[in-house]
């Protein structure tokens, strides 16, 4: 075992290598590589310096060939080079135009119709083109696409409110009720799906989820917290804002019934919203958007500044979005 401090393979103990003969190498690096070692460490020591000069030395010549064969590369020749005479500026040609994607006949004749996304009309105008363009086998839902002028990551400009629609949202909706002694019977008389307390959250707990909407009367609030992991993802839970959590748990199941809707602004500021579907007649569409656009002013964030609407836009689900001035929808005084 070799003195501490001492090196394993000093210059003095290590016997000269014999002469090589057959490796020539013009790279230093493969030089050293190439190099046989005369005698191996045999000492224990991770210091070593032969130790780390070897891992040390593969990359350095790993990084030689790579050099090396970059500078080796000459680009391949033109196939056809240009005649000598032939003029030094070359036209450029346009490169081959893009084939236009296909396109479905219906697409083609709703795009037809649709005006400009830069372009707007006027409120009964835009709801009647939704309706004439709604042409699928199904009853689509008719759409509002709304961005407000909210930075909704502070608390002070965050919108979360319900509106009950007029003319209904041409949904029926399955409630469920969680109350205890006479809200009960009340709530059953109101038309709610379910009702019950204890039992219906050990129900929900288990996995039953056949409603739409859940209410809550405020002291049951303290035993529905154990359903949050399974009711927060859907949406479902109770919650004072959203109109689920009240002590009038009969008037809230139908209102609910009979179209109430809640909305709120993502996190881009967009609120989107069904006002009905295309069985509605332009006239009852109008009044459902006079009512959200009144709901939407009244429950104004505190922290917004400036003008709240930026853009209006109806659609039905497989239509395009047409777009409506805001001030048009906010004159109108006689909708309702």
């Amino acid at each position: 075992m070799t003195a501490l401090g001492a090196p394993c393979c000093s210059q003095t103990s290590r016997p000269q290598a014999a002469p090589q003969t057959h490796l020539h190498h013009s790279r230093p690096v493969l030089r050293q590589l190439c190099r046989p070692v005369a005698r191996p460490c045999s000492h224990l020591d991770s210091n070593c310096g032969c130790r780390r000069r070897l891992p040390v030395l593969r990359a350095a010549a790993a990084e030689e060939v790579q050099v090396a064969d970059k500078s080796a590369y000459k680009p391949e020749q033109p196939i056809n080079p240009l005649p000598e005479d032939s003029p030094d500026e070359v036209e450029s040609v346009a490169p081959p135009a893009r084939t236009a994607r296909l396109r479905s006949r219906r697409f083609r004749e709703v795009q037809a119709k649709t005006p400009s996304k830069l372009d707007t009309m006027a409120p009964i105008e835009a709801l009647n083109l939704c309706l004439e363009l709604a042409n699928t086998k199904f009853t689509e839902s008719v759409e509002l696409h709304a961005k407000l002028n909210l930075e909704t990551k502070y608390n002070d400009q965050q919108l979360r409110a319900t509106v009950s629609l007029p003319k209904g949202n041409g949904k029926t909706l399955k409630v469920a009720a969680l109350c205890q002694g006479d809200n009960q019977s009340k709530a059953t008389e109101a038309g709610a799906d379910y009702v019950g307390a204890e039992d219906l959250i050990e129900q929900i707990a288990g996995g039953m989820m056949d409603f739409q909407k859940l209410v809550a009367t405020p002291d049951m609030m303290p035993k529905v917290a154990k359903l949050g992991r399974t009711l927060g993802p859907k949406g479902l839970m109770p919650n004072p804002k959203g109109g689920t959590v009240t002590d009038n748990i009969a008037q809230a199941v139908v209102d609910f019934k009979g179209g109430k809707a809640e909305y709120r602004a993502d996190k881009a500021g967009n609120i989107h919203l069904g006002i009905g579907k295309t069985n509605f007649t332009a006239a009852d569409l109008l009044v459902n958007l006079k009512a959200v656009q009144e709901s939407v002013d009244a429950n104004r964030p505190s922290g917004s500044k400036g003008a709240l609407w930026k853009t209006v836009s109806v659609c039905t689900s497989m239509g395009p979005a047409i777009r409506i001035p805001y001030s048009a929808i906010r004159d109108m005084q006689d909708a309702i």
